[in-house]
């Protein structure tokens, strides 16, 4: 018997909405393809599918690794996100691509230092890569076609710790200026030859200056200047107003920033090595949730066993470039790092779908975005062994054709709900929502148990490899809350 309150309920939701989500404690639910053990869902050079119906959009979280292997894919429709754990992988959705994450990286120190200097800033552009570092109170300038091997092009302008940027097509280089609490620009054309315009902004000491172009227009400077990290915000790059004070000096020293299509990482030197964030949630970089580290520690390289300091992040393709200060034998030098992804490591997978674009954030990296126009159902695959150990997929069924939603009473062409025998109210186990004797098949409810699935948030994808991170049994998020709860017990006892 439906009582007037469920009619209430199913009367207020959109029609056929859902969540399915498991911890995969016993089987795969209502996925297919794979295997489950010990909490995990696998599959090995192959794929496992969630299959709701025709859908308008949905919500998936999911926690995966590459436990072997060099590639796992994510596909919905048409649009396809790849994520490659070899030298140079990255992530590519669509047209949109990125790196992966600073945190699913191994750092790999160059037998040597490239050179003598402090605090080093690399910059690659189109026509190649720079290199400026502090000798002796001067900027020095070297270059190279791959930033691995480096010509010394000597001193350049007067000042200290450097910091490039290519500004249409320009070097526009910003540094301490000598002997005055300030930050100076100067522009070069191919990035030696500079033309110094004087300070753009006044600090509390001899700055420690980082400048980028954000990605949403503007530009913003970050300085340390002994006491903690400020910060400035600018139009064009030239003239600057200042913001105060962002952190102090133990959280975010010697900091550097990259900022590319969808994210902006930064690296900076704490007291126990060097930390980064993957995707910082603003361009102060305030807020410490995204922190990951620390990515280097002392003895990071066979030439200096002391904490890397004053870092510099480039980026070639979807490779990560790393050039760090470093002390050997007394004297402060510079030196190289590459990153390599790595496999292994559990990562939140958070896909977002409204019927016209599809949003991807990869663990801490950045969002991607592709247009997608229609879906019926997700797949994960990898060429090697993909793991899954928490999913959650939150959607809402396109309406089709007559079909006028569950709405207490029968459905449009179904003829045979009124005709229902055995049903007690409680849910069989192993429905599959397939009305009996009726020709209207209702997939709303394609994983229903004999009690709700603890589901998990997209906040929770974090933890040791089999943790569930669960709500109390029965509570939905994403869907409605406590009315779609109410909706799915109303479903079930129609059956």
């Amino acid at each position: 018997m439906v009582t007037p309150v469920l009619l209430l309920a199913a009367l207020a939701l959109p029609a056929r909405a859902a969540t399915l989500a498991t911890a995969f404690t016993d089987d795969a639910g209502a996925w297919t393809g794979g295997s489950v053990a010990s909490g995990v869902l696998g599959a090995r050079d192959g794929a496992v599918a969630l299959h709701p119906g025709a859908m308008r959009g949905f919500h998936l979280a999911a926690r995966v690794r590459l436990a072997e292997g060099t590639r796992l894919w994510f596909s919905a429709g048409a649009a396809t996100l790849s994520a490659t754990y070899a030298p140079g992988g990255g992530l590519v959705l669509g047209e949109d691509g990125a790196p992966l994450p600073l945190g699913e990286q191994g750092w790999t120190a160059d037998a040597a230092p490239l050179f003598d200097g402090a605090a080093p800033d690399v910059l690659h552009t189109s026509d190649g890569w720079f290199l400026y570092r502090e000798v002796a109170g001067s900027v020095h300038a070297a270059t190279s076609p791959d930033g691995v091997t480096w010509t010394d092009r000597g001193a350049v302008v007067a000042g200290s710790a450097p910091d490039a940027v290519d500004d249409g097509g320009q070097v526009t280089l910003y540094y301490g200026c000598p002997d005055r609490d300030a930050v100076c620009r100067a522009t070069s054309p191919d990035g030696l030859a500079f033309t110094t315009e004087g300070p753009v902004l006044s600090t509390g000491g001899p700055p420690d200056v980082t400048v980028a172009p954000l990605s949403d227009g503007g530009w913003r400077l970050w300085y340390a200047d002994g006491g903690g990290l400020a910060g400035a915000s600018s139009t064009d790059g030239r003239v600057w107003t200042a913001s105060g004070g962002i952190a102090d000096a133990s959280r975010l020293g010697t900091l550097d920033v990259a900022t590319f299509a969808g994210g902006l990482a930064g690296v900076w030197t704490t007291t126990d090595g060097l930390s980064g964030t993957d995707a910082a949630p603003d361009a102060d970089l305030a807020d410490p949730t995204g922190d990951r580290g620390p990515l280097l520690s002392p003895g990071f390289a066979t030439w200096s066993p002391d904490v890397p300091v004053a870092p510099s992040l480039a980026r070639d393709g979807d490779t990560w470039h790393l050039y760090v200060e470093a002390v050997q034998g007394g004297v402060p030098r510079v030196g190289h790092l590459l990153g390599t992804p790595l496999p292994g490591a559990w990562v939140g997978l958070v896909a977002d779908w409204d019927g016209a674009l599809l949003t991807v954030t990869w663990g801490n990296g950045a969002r991607l975005v592709t247009p997608l126009a229609a879906a019926d159902a997700v797949y994960f695959g990898a060429a090697g062994l993909l793991e899954i150990d928490e999913a959650q997929l939150t959607y809402e069924l396109a309406a089709e054709p007559g079909d006028t939603g569950d709405t207490g009473g029968a459905d449009t062409g179904d003829t045979a709900d009124t005709a229902d025998t055995g049903d007690t109210g409680t849910a069989d186990t192993g429905d599959t929502a397939t009305d009996t004797a009726a020709t209207d098949t209702d997939t709303a409810l394609v994983a229903d148990t004999a009690a709700d699935p603890a589901l998990l948030g997209a906040a929770e994808l974090t933890g040791e490899p089999g943790g569930c991170g669960c709500a109390a049994p029965g509570t939905l998020r994403g869907a409605g809350g406590p009315l779609l709860a109410l909706a799915l017990l109303f479903v079930r006892r129609r059956r």
